[in-house]
């Protein structure tokens, strides 16, 4: 679901989340059609396999493509490309830029695969969250990107394990990540988007992915985080799975009301009104 984050238009997302999202803005009552290109996909067995050429007979319907994911090390805060075709990737799909002028290419940085921990590193800091913002923009200037989506998993967030991949999706290890700090996490990210949006501009797109549930949006000031993004990335898939204890096997994955027969306490509508 694509909620805005500034108070121009009300919206809505329908996420069919493997390579193609329809995005509609309601209250213009157009179109945005979009999706995520995910690294991986180009691992997948054939014919389920895809790489940016498959974008050749359907890009100049897009106007929106974000390219998951990117990392950034604790270093210098550089960002880091995560596959070893993704530099290949960035240049082909920031070529369609030339010929559709429609077309807006992003990448998001984080993901499920990136400590959080990192993410609280980060914003801590004046100096740190400033070499971070410096950069994103040497990194979309480079590729000729449009914006960046953020898609920390998400202040406040608790430790666990997190499982990466590398190269191939079938090479993966686990590491410690310890969370974030929570509350000070939330407001340190609103300084990062604020001092972001300053840097980029407003020519620039910054869209966040947040999650769908109630008890993680309200540890976050969110109505302060939309005066400095375009859009929110609402994650409506995975409302349901078999392995939660509040959901029956066959619930809906991504519901759009909440079902009076059912112990699943989320949906779509639900978390558009927060």
């Amino acid at each position: 679901m694509l909620l805005p984050a500034a108070p121009k238009n009300s919206a809505a997302r329908m996420d069919v989340k493997l390579t193609l999202l329809s995005f509609l803005r309601v209250a213009i009552a157009s179109k945005i059609f979009g999706g995520y290109f995910p690294n991986w996909a180009q691992y997948r067995e054939e014919p389920y396999s895809f790489l940016p050429s498959n974008l050749d007979d359907i890009a100049e319907k897009l106007n929106y493509l974000i390219y998951s994911h990117v990392h950034f090390n604790l270093d210098n805060y550089s960002l880091l490309l995560t596959d070893k075709n993704d530099n290949q990737f960035l240049n082909k799909l920031s070529s369609y830029r030339g010929s559709l002028p429609n077309f807006k290419l992003l990448i998001s940085i984080g993901g499920d695969e990136f400590p959080s921990e990192s993410f609280s590193t980060m914003v801590r800091l004046n100096a740190t969250r400033a070499a971070f913002i410096s950069n994103v923009k040497l990194f979309l200037d480079r590729y000729g990107i449009d914006g960046v989506e953020i898609s920390w998993k998400w202040p406040c967030s608790p430790p666990k394990i997190v499982r990466q991949r590398r190269f191939r999706s079938c090479d993966v290890h686990e590491i410690e990540d310890r969370g974030s700090k929570c509350p000070q996490d939330a407001f340190y990210f609103l300084s990062l988007l604020k001092e972001l949006r300053d840097v980029l501009g407003w020519n620039s797109i910054i869209t966040l992915s947040g999650s769908p549930f109630a008890e993680v949006i309200r540890m976050a000031p969110v109505k302060f985080y939309s005066r400095y993004i375009d859009h929110w990335h609402i994650e409506t898939f995975g409302y349901s799975e078999a392995a939660t204890n509040h959901s029956y096997f066959t619930a809906p994955y991504s519901p759009l009301y909440r079902s009076t027969t059912s112990p699943h306490p989320h949906s779509i509508n639900g978390t558009g009104k927060l």
